[in-house]
Formats: structure tokens, C-alpha cells, sequence
């Protein structure tokens, strides 16, 4: 789980670095690649989200943590970032106007749909080579041993 705590990492120190920037009176044009800094670590903890939820059995199988505790880091993980979210709308709302969020978050939408159904192909495409491996392997590991009786 160690993404998900790089991810929210990432999204803080770009909040942070927004919130001090405006507090001192920057624009909020300049720090747009701060606010994509924020939004990439966002959408990197979807990612890491689908991945977990569309792992191998392979992968289940052998995974060390819990799955309480993978389930307890990502759903913090997306609190603390919707609460940061909730803040960066505000600062935007405030400087730039309501407009520009929420065509921001239109054009979002569409883009992260996109993305999420790639990594959710992907991630199943993953899940079906490693359980096929696996399988493939526990048959030339079990048959053997079955015939050598």
C-alpha cells in the first residue's frame, strides 16, 4: 500500500503549496500545475483502487496485508483528498468563478471515465495471465504427483 500513501502524499504537498500560493496572493492561473499536480495523485489512487479490486487470485493468494487494512488506507486515502478537493473548489469558486469548476469537473468526468475503463481492462487483462499461469502451474506441479501413484 505503499502507492496509496505516494499518492496522498502527492496530493498534499499540492494542496498545501496552492492554499500558502493564494494566501499570499497568487493567481490561481498560475498555480495550474499545481491543482494538475493534486488531481494526478487523485487519480492515481483510483487506480490503485481498481487495481486492488480487479487483482489476480494469484495475487490475493499471496498478498501480506490484511484486507481491512488495504480497504481502511484507500478509504482514508479518498477522504482526506475529498476534503482537499472541497477546499481547492472553494479557492476556485472564489477567484475564478463557479463556472470554471464545474467545466473543469464536466471535462474530468469524461477524461478519468476513460482512464479508469483503460486501467480496468488492463488490471483484468493482468488478472487473467497470472491466474492462468497459476493454474498452469499448479497443474504441472499436482498432475505428477497424482500419476506417480
Amino acid at each position: 500500500m505503499i502507492e496509496i500513501i505516494a499518492a496522498i502524499s502527492a496530493a498534499s504537498r499540492a494542496f498545501n503549496y496552492i492554499n500558502a500560493a493564494v494566501n499570499k496572493g497568487h493567481e490561481v492561473q498560475d498555480l495550474v500545475h499545481k491543482f494538475s499536480a493534486f488531481f494526478d495523485a487523485k487519480d492515481k489512487m483510483s487506480e490503485i483502487e481498481a487495481n486492488i479490486q480487479n487483482a489476480s487470485t494469484m495475487a490475493k493468494l499471496f498478498d501480506k496485508g490484511s484486507v481491512e487494512s488495504a480497504a481502511l488506507e484507500i478509504t482514508m486515502a479518498k477522504q482526506k483528498t475529498l476534503q482537499m478537493e472541497r477546499q481547492l473548489r472553494e479557492i476556485m469558486v472564489y477567484t475564478v468563478g463557479e463556472d470554471v469548476w464545474i467545466d473543469m469537473m464536466r471535462t474530468r468526468s469524461q477524461i478519468r471515465k476513460q482512464r479508469l475503463d483503460i486501467a480496468r481492462a488492463r488490471a483484468t487483462r493482468k488478472r487473467m495471465i497470472i491466474d492462468g499461469i497459476g493454474s498452469v502451474s499448479y497443474t504441472h506441479l499436482t498432475l505428477p504427483t497424482i500419476y506417480s501413484v
